[in-house]
């Protein structure tokens, strides 16, 4: 059997999958702006219900986040950076 290579992306958008299966909501803080929704969505992916933030400076992707964990309705927060 030949391992297959996957990209870190891929992995997140997996997991991203599989808690919205368990009707969950996630997050995407995304310092990169390089959130790829075709492969989201092609990973399983629900884009209707994923929170996305593109940040401009880091502080403001920490408010969103402290925000994101005080409402207690996020059971997952994925964060992109460099």
């Amino acid at each position: 059997m030949t391992a297959t290579k996957v990209s870190f992306e891929e992995m997140m958008y997996r997991a991203i999958a599989k808690t919205q299966e368990m009707d969950q909501i996630v997050a995407v803080i995304d310092y990169r702006k390089k959130f790829n929704p075709k492969l989201a969505e092609a990973c399983g992916c629900e884009l209707k219900s994923l929170l996305v933030s593109q940040p401009a400076q880091y502080q403001e992707g920490g408010d969103v986040a402290k925000m994101l964990c005080e409402s207690r309705n996020v059971a997952a927060i994925f964060v992109l950076s460099t």
